[in-house]
């Protein structure tokens, strides 16, 4: 289910709030029917939602909130994640292949599995992060905190 932006009276778009997410989530009755595709959802309050097997490809999540979010098996390629607050998610078996998570807090965040090739984490928090098995291959972790890690 693609969720689109609804529109004002003046005819044009308005953002895509939580209260738009959860209302097309509630009425496909499963978050793996949304997507919300390269749509601008900068800023926006996703914290603890289940947004497992969403579609959220090259959508603007910059400076959003996730936090505790369960984005199990998540289509976030090119994505832009920069300075988004992802603690504590679930995104384990997430496709994060090419994007931009620049400057995120993923401290204790749980990557098992995901696939972060050719991911942006230049200066991201992944202190106490799970990423066992990560797919990491040329990602940029120059100045990550990976103070605890988890990366067998």
């Amino acid at each position: 289910m693609n969720v689109n932006h609804p529109v004002t009276t003046d005819g044009a778009q308005r953002p895509l709030t939580r209260a738009d997410i959860e209302q097309h989530i509630h009425m496909g009755g499963r978050s793996n029917r949304l997507d919300v595709s390269g749509q601008n959802l900068q800023g926006i309050d996703l914290s603890g939602l289940q947004l497992n097997n969403a579609y959220l490809e090259r959508t603007n999540l910059c400076g959003a909130d996730l936090s505790g979010a369960d984005l199990r098996e998540t289509h976030l390629l090119k994505a832009d994640l920069s300075e988004a607050d992802l603690s504590g998610a679930n995104l384990s078996e997430a496709q994060l292949n090419e994007a931009n998570l620049s400057g995120a807090n993923l401290s204790g965040t749980d990557l098992r599995k995901a696939h972060l090739e050719r991911a942006h984490l230049r200066g991201a928090d992944l202190s106490e992060a799970h990423l066992e098995r990560a797919h990491l291959e040329r990602a940029d972790l120059s100045e990550a905190h990976l103070l605890s890690s988890v990366l067998t």
